[in-house]
């Protein structure tokens, strides 16, 4: 049986850092996703567009400290 369906990106509100867990992220990883935890908006964005291109055989988790964090972070608005 092959592995459950799953989106290239995923965007995640951690406010408790559970995703910070060793256990968790190395399970994440052995499962073939990307993992991204960044404070800083600007580097958050650097390290997204370095992971490209996601694709469901190379997932991408984006952890966020909580819904506040959301609205910072660094967004192309170019059309």
């Amino acid at each position: 049986m092959g592995a459950p369906p799953t989106h290239p990106l995923t965007l995640v509100s951690d406010p408790d850092g559970l995703l910070a867990e060793e256990e968790l992220l190395a399970e994440l990883c052995a499962r073939g996703f990307a993992v991204l935890a960044e404070g800083d908006p600007l580097r958050l964005r650097q390290r997204v567009e370095g992971a490209r291109p996601w694709s469901t055989a190379k997932p991408l988790v984006i952890v966020t400290a909580g819904a506040e964090s959301c609205p910072v972070l660094a967004l192309d608005r170019s059309p």
